[in-house]
């Protein structure tokens, strides 16, 4: 049986050889998903409650502005560039709280 650790791992690594803009949507609020379950009733919970709620967040509003993108090019790319620096943010949140190492 895979970790909850390991899961997350496959996911942020997923992430990385996928270029659909909905899977990779996908695969980030699953792996924000896994971090607020590692989070959960430990003393980090309410350290990160907070970043871990705005990037699921963003991820809405991106999934929510994907749809009203249509073919427009520089839509996607924005979407793209968004997600990297998410995909980003969720790997140091799971550093700092020491759930993945360097």
């Amino acid at each position: 049986m895979v970790s909850i650790k390991d899961h997350l791992v496959e996911l942020l690594e997923s992430f990385d050889y996928s270029g659909d803009v909905e899977e990779r949507i996908r695969l980030l609020r699953a792996a924000i998903g896994r971090v607020g379950n590692i989070f959960y009733g430990t003393e980090s919970e309410e350290v990160y409650a907070d970043q871990v709620r705005r990037i699921k967040l963003r991820l809405r509003e991106l999934r929510d502005k994907l749809v009203n993108c249509g073919d427009d090019r520089g839509c996607w790319r924005e979407i793209m560039d968004n997600l990297e620096e998410l995909r980003d943010q969720i790997e140091r949140l799971a550093l700092r709280g020491e759930i993945l190492e360097k």
